[in-house]
């Protein structure tokens, strides 16, 4: 959901809030993309070595803080510094967790577990924008951020709590 979020109210938040021009705004997200495609490879490596569940909780965590940082940004320098993060928690959550569907997945299932959890996250980025958009008429922009971040926090726990079993069954079965 921070995902379709960001994509669809970061440009008028830099607009309308923090005053960016056009061209800083697509540097920004060019920002974005570059981060994600540097860190992806490093995470999973690191998912490889140390194991999915905490990575992924740590990106979501991470996507949670970024955006925070975000509603509380009013340079262009402080929201570069949030972005930066953002993709980096992405490249995290979604690497890791592309590898841990993969882990928990019966070999003969790799496909169709694949195409739920691109489902989910095409969900996600649909209701996100839906979401906020309601929450930005209502408490404004800021607010609606931080109300997103929360949501991202509580699923990080979620995850964590949720996970613990799945996790072990993998570790029976290697």
């Amino acid at each position: 959901m921070l995902n379709g979020t960001l994509s669809a109210f970061l440009p008028l938040y830099g607009r309308e809030v923090l005053g960016l021009t056009v061209t800083q705004l697509g540097w920004l997200f060019g920002v974005q993309t570059l981060t994600t495609l540097a860190v992806r490879p490093a995470i999973g490596f690191a998912s490889d070595r140390a194991g999915r569940r905490w990575i992924i909780a740590t990106g979501l965590v991470a996507c949670g803080a970024a955006v925070i940082a975000v509603s509380l940004a009013t340079t262009v320098s402080g929201i570069v510094t949030a972005i930066v993060a953002y993709a980096a928690g992405v490249a995290t959550t979604t690497t890791a967790t592309s590898a841990y569907i993969t882990d928990v997945t019966r070999r003969g299932r790799y496909g169709a577990a694949h195409g739920v959890f691109g489902t989910i996250y095409d969900v996600g980025d649909a209701l996100g924008p839906i979401l906020a958009g309601v929450l930005v008429a209502a408490v404004g922009y800021a607010r609606m951020f931080q109300v997103m971040a929360a949501i991202a926090l509580a699923v990080a726990v979620a995850f964590v709590v949720a996970s613990r079993g799945a996790t072990r069954a993998v570790a029976q079965r290697t």
